[in-house]
């Protein structure tokens, strides 16, 4: 019974964590950013997905536990208030402001990713709503044109942002118990069926074998120092790393879960869907042929024209997008519970009083305490919002094709650049700041003697490996963009 229960328990959590990382990083921005540079690409980021994603999701699976998890305080904080030699405690004091420097960081790239969400969310939701319509009055998909309306109006887009945005309020205010991860992880298997369905769709394509040579032969003629980096902010992207959310997923782990198994299943889960996300749109775009690769809206364009070939096609396009959609809440409303909670540290520096039940708090009576309780704190929050609503107004200028540049400008810095440096600071934290037996007793399973030989190398990626590469990567980054014109 015992054993039936772990499975269920494991099995939820699996659904939970996969809910939050899959969503538009897979299905919108993979097909476009990777798959449109060809197999090379690819490539590229199946090793940098195995050699950096993998162990940084793992650590940040430990961290959540260290610090969200509803077990005994961390010794590396508790250390930190005895009194001990001066060298002892000027490390402890490094250990707990590093921690906290980084969270902070967490908070802010947390805010900003959130914004890029909200603004491809509202596009998800004009479409499921574009579907619904016909659905329910029996009329003609033009998803295609109303989508070029809805792009060309200020009005259209901002209201859409807002839309979201409350219902995500919504579901923070009455979710006490984060009962919607839990409940969307229910229709994921549907969801997954469904895609499927449109991939073997997608297999009849004319261009289908154009697609594969295209996306699993690399050509490295066309290979570019730059897409090192830019690939690795989409593989933090598609893992939902670097933003705190898997910190927030990691709290969720019991004492027996493994880590490492975990963490495996879910890059390996969410590398599967990526790959077949491109199966979906690539067939369609050398078919038709005028469709750009590189486009922001590419999976808007071929989804579409794939489920309008289908029987009940009204019906898939609404099931579709509407599950999309709810996946993009589900992110959405992680990266805001990762911005708020506050870790669960225990030090002379910062003493928390962290609630598990974070969403009874959420969102408005726990961000007035919040920034009423210390001027610092509510002094970050404003700037925050400020910082928001301002990414926001340049990103809905009233020029579709202003706004279309400086969308793409966000994209570049914060997921191109921002994501890659929270992954290098989180490998610095892991491999450098946090004492080795803290991460190995909850990484090691006494009973799995593999686990002993793969924190060994885990531990040497994050504290050698990993920060070597994303140096080198970004200095190779630099380079280029100086030399371009």
């Amino acid at each position: 019974m015992n054993n039936s229960l772990s499975r269920r328990q494991r099995y939820r959590f699996y659904l939970m964590a996969l809910v939050t990382s899959i969503g538009i990083g897979n299905l919108w921005r993979f097909p476009y950013a990777v798959a449109a540079k060809g197999g090379g690409g690819l490539l590229i980021y199946l090793a940098l997905t195995l050699f950096i994603g993998l162990p940084i999701l793992i650590g940040e699976l430990l961290v959540g536990r260290m610090v969200l998890a509803k077990e005994p305080e961390s010794e590396m904080w508790r250390r930190s208030s005895a009194r001990e030699d001066d060298g002892d405690q000027k490390l402890n004091w490094l250990r707990s402001r590093y921690t906290q420097i980084l969270h902070q960081s967490l908070r802010v790239c947390s805010l900003l990713v959130g914004v890029l969400y909200a603004i491809v969310s509202s596009w998800v939701l004009f479409i499921t709503i574009q579907y619904g319509r016909a659905f329910l009055i029996d009329s003609a998909v033009q998803v295609d044109l109303a989508f070029r309306d809805f792009q060309a109006s200020l009005l259209a887009r901002v209201l859409y942002v807002m839309l979201h945005i409350v219902i995500c309020g919504l579901v923070l205010y009455h979710d006490r118990k984060r009962s919607f991860e839990r409940r969307l992880t229910w229709v994921m298997p549907l969801f997954g069926v469904l895609c499927i369905y449109i991939l073997v769709r997608a297999l009849s394509l004319p261009g289908m074998p154009d697609a594969l040579k295209f996306l699993f032969y690399p050509d490295f003629r066309s290979f570019e120092l730059s897409w090192i980096f830019e690939i690795i902010g989409q593989v933090a992207f598609s893992l939902s790393l670097g933003m705190g959310t898997m910190v927030l997923v990691g709290g969720l782990l019991e004492k027996d879960d493994q880590v490492g198994s975990e963490g495996f299943r879910i890059s390996i889960t969410d590398t599967i869907v990526s790959i077949g996300a491109s199966l979906l749109i690539l067939p369609v775009v050398f078919s038709v042929g005028n469709i750009p690769t590189g486009s922001s809206l590419v999976v808007f364009e071929t989804v579409p024209i794939l489920l309008s070939q289908s029987f009940f096609g009204k019906g898939l396009g609404l099931l579709f997008f509407l599950i999309l959609y709810l996946t993009t809440v589900a992110g959405s409303v992680a990266l805001i519970r990762a911005g708020l909670v506050k870790w669960n540290l225990s030090s002379s520096v910062e003493r928390s009083t962290y609630e598990p039940d974070l969403a009874s708090n959420l969102p408005l009576r726990f961000l007035w305490k919040r920034v009423t309780s210390d001027w610092g704190t509510g002094l970050f929050f404003v700037s925050q919002i400020i910082l928001a609503l301002g990414l926001l107004l340049v990103i809905t200028l009233p020029n579709p094709r202003a706004a279309a540049i400086a969308f793409r400008a966000a994209d570049i810095v914060i997921i191109d650049w921002l994501l890659p440096l929270m992954v290098f600071f989180m490998s610095l934290f892991l491999g450098w700041i946090v004492p080795r037996d803290e991460l190995e007793k909850r990484f090691v399973d006494p009973s799995e003697r593999t686990t002993h030989l793969m924190f060994t190398y885990w531990r040497l990626l994050v504290r050698w490996g990993i920060p070597i590469v994303l140096f080198i990567g970004l200095a190779m980054n630099l380079s280029f963009q100086i030399k371009a014109p």
